[in-house]
């Protein structure tokens, strides 16, 4: 990662962060770092290593730096509304049990 970054390969790195696994977040926040310092043609390779990482305070961050208000207002909404109401299928079988005793 670091050896593409450091010689702005912006189109080198997107294709080799391809088969990076989401788990590899250290590899993979390295690589949206040279992305966002790579400017505005290269943001959207950020955004997409973002995506991949599930990281939606960084996605918002660049969309906010970018000036993307449209985008930004929609993915901090959605994460709201995310995080005021979990779904049922998030919750683990526990605590769908003891909802349900809660509810008797």
């Amino acid at each position: 990662v670091s050896l593409f970054g450091e010689h702005g390969d912006v189109e080198g790195l997107a294709e080799l962060i391809k088969d990076v696994p989401a788990t590899e977040t250290s590899a993979l926040t390295a690589a949206a770092k040279y992305f966002r310092s790579a400017g505005r043609d290269a943001a959207r390779f950020a955004k997409e290593t973002y995506r991949k990482m599930g990281d939606m305070a960084a996605l918002l961050d660049v969309h906010v730096e970018l000036r993307e208000w449209e985008e930004a207002l929609t993915l901090a909404t959605a994460a709201d509304a995310a995080a005021a109401a979990p779904t049922t299928a998030a919750e683990p079988e526990v605590i769908r049990k003891a909802k349900a005793e809660d509810e008797k």
